[in-house]
């Protein structure tokens, strides 16, 4: 019973269709099912396939990958991750601005 479990275990695995992409340095291949945050990343080698170390990444494709917790996808995405913060915080001090501004014209 167990042996038949592991097999469609294997099986389900293997028809897995992984995206591969190549890092900035044109060398190094990462897979995952799909990039999206919660995902798992992998280095693939010629040997094994190891999760993908925590850090930010410039792939070959010009978008950043954020890794965290060794090889969960946090952000994939065409700014690198702080900035993408930077620009939130940004947008977010507008609105309250302009939320300032507009209560500042309607008091006598």
């Amino acid at each position: 019973m167990q042996n038949e479990i592991l097999k469609t275990l294997l099986k389900n695995v293997s028809n897995q269709k992984m995206q591969l992409l190549t890092m900035n340095d044109k060398v190094t291949t990462i897979e995952a099912e799909r990039f999206e945050k919660g995902m798992y990343v992998n280095i693939v080698t010629d040997e094994k396939i190891i999760a993908l170390p925590e850090g930010i990444y410039e792939l070959d494709n010009k978008k950043f990958l954020e890794v965290v917790d060794e090889g969960i996808v946090n952000y994939y995405g065409d700014t690198k991750p702080n900035e993408n913060a930077v620009l939130s915080k940004l947008k977010e001090i507008s609105k309250t601005t302009l939320a300032i501004a507009s209560i500042l014209s309607i008091v006598p």
